[in-house]
């Protein structure tokens, strides 16, 4: 009798609280972009229930109590039936609940609109999900369910029942959900000291030059990341696990988190599940040269008009990488050419596609050179055995005594 009694107030307590719901509502109010409305149970229990979210955070924290003014709430409910529209999280990636919630099951209207979302972490237990997964998360796919208080035994079950919980893409227990993250190694070469490209995942996730760094997602999250020039480098190969992608490149994204940057790339991984390895290798825009001329001739180049470098003089300068130099090596009346030094060799013969050796038939010659380097033009009396270097201006600010080629060498190797 006594429990009939007991059972005859429930149902009359929970007729009165849905005749009455309207009236249980109070005012909504909005913390951290997340709006509630607070809601008193029929058992005089004043609770609150997000209704809508105006963040655009990935990830999304719901505590298990919110505090209004003077007033402490616990968060029980995510959207009501009588709320047409779904909670709009079409930013968030992972979700997640400090504590216990109920999700309404609603075939109209699914509880979110979740298009970006990977993980949602039940922290304060798992909700009782019934009916259909799309009533729920709408058409999403691919979302981990991360559940505390489950043994492996009880995970394999709701993986493997007919309910809602054998729809998510996976389903982990909560305290191992804390680790569940995957590593983003990253890094920058340089081609020449200084000389590299540019790396962003966005705007607080970026290596500007050579380096490497580590960044954390969650698994199963999708990873987009950019590449662009540099001042002085582009971008020759991107390397992600060994394989170089950047023929697979998006050219010229819109959604560039580059401010002003050339030749901006662009590439996704989606669903990653084991780290990842991202090497990136740059390549100088521009092949660098130092040009040396010993005494008795000169050295003739043109580029953007006619420059001349004089005899105990060296020059820098640079030239794109597609680009060959031609420089004609004239010598002085009563002098000849003895060697073309490059880099520790002396030329004599054609190099392949990097130098090639043209004689004028007149005593000059014409030199193209490419891929930059050191390069000494020496030059002796017609019909010496030896050059004419004994006060070569190595550096362009004094003379030096150098007189043999070796210690030359030598000095120019130094710089």
């Amino acid at each position: 009798m006594v429990q009939k009694n007991s059972f005859i107030r429930v149902i009359m307590m929970l007729c009165l609280f849905w005749a009455g719901a309207s009236s249980a509502w109070a005012d909504d109010f909005e913390i951290k972009g997340v709006s509630y409305t607070t809601w008193t149970t029929f058992g005089g229990v004043v609770c609150a229930v997000v209704t809508g979210y105006t963040g655009t955070a990935e990830t999304l924290t719901i505590p298990a109590y919110v505090t209004n003014g003077s007033t402490t709430y616990r968060v029980m409910n995510i959207k009501l039936n009588n709320r047409a529209a779904p909670v709009n999280i079409s930013s968030v990636k992972t979700l997640i609940f400090e504590g216990y919630v109920s999700l309404i099951n609603d075939a109209s209207h699914p509880t979110f609109n979740c298009p970006a979302l990977t993980d949602i972490v039940f922290k304060g237990g798992s909700p009782s999900l019934s009916g259909s997964f799309s009533n729920y998360f709408g058409t999403r796919t691919g979302i981990t369910a991360h559940v505390t208080d489950k043994t492996d035994e009880e995970i394999e079950t709701l993986k493997n029942s007919t309910t809602v919980w054998s729809d998510f893409y996976d389903i982990v227990p909560y305290n191992e959900a804390v680790s569940e993250t995957v590593n983003i190694y990253v890094t920058m070469e340089e081609d020449s000291p200084a000389h590299s490209a540019m790396f962003k995942i966005n705007s607080s996730q970026y290596i500007y030059g050579s380096g490497s760094k580590v960044y954390t997602r969650n698994k199963h999250a999708d990873l987009t990341f950019f590449v662009a020039d540099g001042t002085y480098a582009t971008t020759k190969n991107v390397f992600v696990n060994g394989k170089d992608v950047l023929q697979d490149m998006e050219a010229d994204p819109e959604d560039s988190p580059f401010y002003d940057a050339e030749n901006v790339k662009k590439y996704t991984l989606q669903d990653l599940k084991t780290d990842v390895y991202i090497r990136i290798i740059p390549q100088d825009k521009n092949d660098e040269f130092a040009l040396s001329v010993g005494r008795g001739g000169k050295v003739v180049f043109e580029k953007n008009g006619t420059n001349t470098v004089q005899n105990n003089n060296t020059m820098y300068f640079s030239i794109g990488k597609t680009e060959h130099m031609p420089l004609t090596v004239i010598p002085d009346e009563g002098y000849e050419l003895d060697f073309f030094w490059w880099d520790g060799t002396f030329i004599t013969n054609n190099v392949g596609s990097q130098i090639t050796i043209e004689p004028q038939g007149d005593g000059t010659y014409i030199y193209n050179v490419s891929g930059g380097g050191k390069f000494f033009v020496a030059f002796k009396p017609v019909g010496s055995s030896g050059s004419t270097v004994s006060t070569y201006d190595l550096n362009g600010d004094g003379f030096i005594d150098v007189s043999d080629i070796d210690k030359l060498i030598e000095e120019i190797n130094k710089q």
